[in-house]
């Protein structure tokens, strides 16, 4: 009755051994996989302000995950005067020489100013 049941097809008994190698490999691929995509995830995440969204994207979807986290905003604050992205931080922006918490309307045209061409171009 058996082998009606089974088509005639009998699977090989595995060990004990066999399924305790089969989870922790599992495992050691799982770790593997975290670890890796998980740092990339946050690398990429860290260039616009997201580390937490890009482990979490990383982990989840692996290299599909670094393409989501590369095209959401980005949420580092921007130069009032230039619009650059700056550190979390930073009293002046690293791109215009701007002081960041202010960024006044004199401010502005001195950068402007400073960024013209002394000479005409012909």
């Amino acid at each position: 009755m058996a082998q009606l049941f089974s088509l005639g097809h009998t699977t090989p008994h595995k060990n004990m051994d066999t399924d305790i190698l089969d989870i922790f490999t599992f495992f050691i691929g799982l770790v593997v996989w975290i670890l890796i995509f998980g740092l990339v995830g946050a690398l990429i995440g860290k260039r616009r302000g997201r580390i937490g969204s890009g482990v979490f994207w990383g982990v989840l979807f692996g290299p599909l995950g670094w393409l989501i986290t590369a095209l959401l905003t980005d949420l580092r604050p921007k130069c009032s005067l230039c619009g650059a992205a700056v550190n979390r931080g930073a009293t002046r922006c690293c791109h215009c020489g701007g002081e960041i918490s202010s960024g006044t309307l004199q401010e502005y045209e001195r950068w402007k100013k400073s960024k013209e061409p002394t000479e005409p171009i012909p």
